[in-house]
């Protein structure tokens, strides 16, 4: 991968970063409501390693004498529990996840030490993202009707069968570390089972 498509990737995975912060202020504050302080607060932390996460990335962008994309959110709408399950289980249990999973594959592979040494932070903040997002799955589960519940795996199956195609699709970078499809698609297979 050339540098300006290096460039690229860290662009929109810096502000990916940042969205995601708002993404679990957002969550937080709805666990908040529904009495799940711990949770909540769990979330603020992941919110702040989120923040982190963009400013060492908007770190190597600087580096490279780039600016990190301005990063715009809309106010948050009024969810219902079982919207908020359903997106914790598509974000969170799914893409969070495996993201996570990627992100250490990627550490473990970058040409560039610096980055490697970034995504390995990211790697350990992510996969504890995802144990969050497994304890608000439960939190969440035991307060669904039936109905609700087959929402939410539908949710989660929908995001996977979504995941399987991008895999599957993948460009790898040996300069990021990113596998190609191949390996893309090996990691999910292996994913998907621990997930099952």
């Amino acid at each position: 991968m050339h540098e300006d498509a290096c460039a690229a990737w860290l662009l929109e995975t810096a502000a990916r970063e940042a969205v995601s912060a708002f993404a679990f202020e957002d969550v937080g504050k709805c666990l908040g409501e529904l009495g799940l302080a711990e949770l909540a607060r769990a979330c603020e932390r992941a919110a702040h390693e989120e923040r982190l996460h963009a400013a060492l990335l908007g770190e190597l962008l600087h580096e490279r004498g780039l600016t990190p994309l301005e990063v715009h959110v809309f106010a948050p709408k009024q969810r219902t529990l079982v919207d908020l399950a359903a997106d914790n289980a598509r974000e969170g249990c799914v893409r969070e996840a495996f993201g996570a999973l990627v992100a250490r594959h990627q550490a473990a592979h970058a040409k560039d030490a610096r980055l490697a040494a970034v995504l390995d932070t990211i790697a350990t903040d992510e996969a504890g993202h995802a144990e969050l997002s497994h304890r608000i799955h439960d939190a969440l589960w035991a307060r669904l009707s039936a109905q609700e519940r087959r929402q939410v795996l539908a949710a989660r199956a929908e995001a996977m069968a979504s995941l399987a195609g991008d895999c599957a699709n993948a460009h790898g970078s040996s300069l990021l570390g990113h596998p190609e499809a191949s390996t893309m698609v090996v990691l999910f297979e292996r994913f998907a089972a621990l997930a099952a």
